[in-house]
């Protein structure tokens, strides 16, 4: 006779809960992973942020404190030397700075020219105001003579 093999189960142990129980701590995690990776990604763009603009320096509100002093020429002219550096420490009487003396030898000349010029038509002034007073007194001379004979 034969037997007849019947398979054998083994039972399954039964799900506690619900299977949708299982899955509900899982969500519940989710918001803070997301939040977790969202902090991890702001961590990463400040650090590499600071790594690319290290050692630099930038202001839109920057005052200096300092003793400012405005200099002026008593003359113009076009500098041929300037004798000091931007933010060196200068002192009353230093040199600053020449100007081209060419421009100003040809001021010198076009006045000594002209001074030149002024003392000779003094000098013919006064030659005419001579001849002006020989002439009115040869002709008060002439009037008198005049006078006198007739």
């Amino acid at each position: 006779m034969e037997t007849a093999r019947q398979p054998t189960t083994l039972p399954l142990p039964e799900p506690k809960g619900d299977v949708s129980a299982a899955a509900k701590p899982a969500r519940k995690r989710r918001p803070f992973v997301v939040l977790g990776l969202v902090a991890l990604a702001a961590l990463v763009a400040v650090g590499a942020y600071a790594l690319v603009t290290r050692g630099r320096e930038s202001t839109d509100d920057a005052q200096v404190t300092a003793d400012i002093v405005p200099v002026s020429a008593r003359v113009s002219g076009v500098l041929s030397a300037v004798h000091v550096h931007e933010n060196q420490a200068v002192k009353r009487g230093d040199l600053l700075m020449e100007l081209d003396a060419a421009d100003m030898r040809a001021r010198r000349d076009q006045s000594e020219a002209e001074l030149a010029t002024a003392q000779a038509q003094a000098q013919a002034a006064d030659a005419q105001v001579q001849i002006v007073e020989a002439t009115s007194k040869g002709g008060l001379t002439s009037a008198r003579a005049a006078l006198s004979g007739s």
